[in-house]
C-alpha cells in the first residue's frame, strides 16, 4: 500500500463563504467516488477530510492493484490486436478534428509518428495527451527517443497554448499497470498543476501507478 501523504486542498478563495461552498462540493465529489468504488465503505456527512483522504487512497489501491508489474495486462490478447476497440486508434486513423498536432516518424526521428490531443476529462486548464501512431500498451514499450519526442512535443504545444507557460508548474507522466485507462500508450501533460484538485493530484502523483516525468521540462528547448 502506498505511503500516506498530506494531500493539499485547492485554494478556495479569500472568503469563508466561498471556502465552505468549495469544501462542501469537494467532499460530495469524494464521497461519490468512494461510494462508486467501494460499496463496503460507510460514510456520513460528519466524516472529516482526513478520513476521506484515507478512504480514497485505499480505494485507489484496490482499483489499481498492489503492483504495476503484477497487474499489467498482456498485450497479446485478441481485444488488444483489434484497433476497432481502441479509441485512440479511431482518432489517429479517422477523427482528425480531435487532433491538435500530428508528427510523422521522420520529423521526430523516432520509431513511429505521434499525435497531440486534448484529454476529454481535463485535470487542469490544459491537459494534453501525446499518443504514438503505433499501438503498444505501455509507454515503456517504446525506446528512449520516442519517449523523449512525446514529452518534447507536449511541452512545446502547451507553450503555444499559453504564452506565460511555466515549466515548474507543469506535470507530465504516464500511468502504469492496472491504472492504464486505454490500452494504447500515451503520456499526459497537465498545466498548471497548481490548479489541480487534490483528487486529480492523487491520481497523477508519483506512485506505483503513475510515473512522473516532469523533470524533463527543464531540458526542453522552446
Amino acid at each position: 500500500m502506498p505511503e500516506q501523504v498530506e494531500i493539499p486542498l485547492d485554494d478556495v478563495g479569500s472568503t469563508q463563504k466561498n471556502s465552505r461552498k468549495h469544501n462542501s462540493s469537494a467532499l460530495k465529489t469524494v464521497k461519490d467516488f468512494i461510494m462508486e468504488t467501494d460499496s463496503e465503505t460507510e460514510i456520513s456527512d460528519d466524516d472529516s477530510v482526513e478520513s476521506l483522504k484515507t478512504a480514497v487512497t485505499k480505494n485507489l489501491t484496490n482499483m489499481f492493484g498492489q503492483s504495476s508489474t503484477t497487474s499489467a495486462v498482456s498485450t497479446d490478447s485478441s481485444d488488444f490486436s483489434n484497433p476497432k476497440n481502441c479509441p485512440f486508434c479511431k482518432i489517429i486513423h479517422g477523427d482528425g478534428d480531435k487532433v491538435l498536432a500530428r508528427f510523422d516518424a521522420n520529423s521526430i526521428k523516432a520509431e513511429c509518428g505521434l499525435i497531440i490531443i486534448n484529454d476529454h476529462k481535463p485535470a487542469s486548464e490544459i491537459h494534453l495527451l501525446a499518443i504514438p501512431t503505433e499501438r503498444r500498451k505501455n509507454v515503456t514499450d517504446f525506446n528512449t527517443s520516442m519517449r523523449t519526442a512525446m514529452l518534447d512535443k507536449l511541452y512545446r504545444h502547451a507553450k503555444k497554448m499559453d504564452s506565460g507557460f511555466n515549466v515548474e508548474d507543469c506535470l507530465t507522466g504516464y500511468h502504469k499497470g492496472s491504472a492504464i485507462s486505454v490500452d494504447h500508450a500515451h503520456m499526459h501533460l497537465v498545466y498548471p498543476k497548481s490548479k489541480m484538485s487534490w483528487l486529480s493530484w492523487l491520481i497523477f502523483r508519483q506512485s506505483f501507478y503513475f510515473e512522473d516525468c516532469s523533470s524533463h521540462g527543464n531540458s526542453v528547448k522552446f
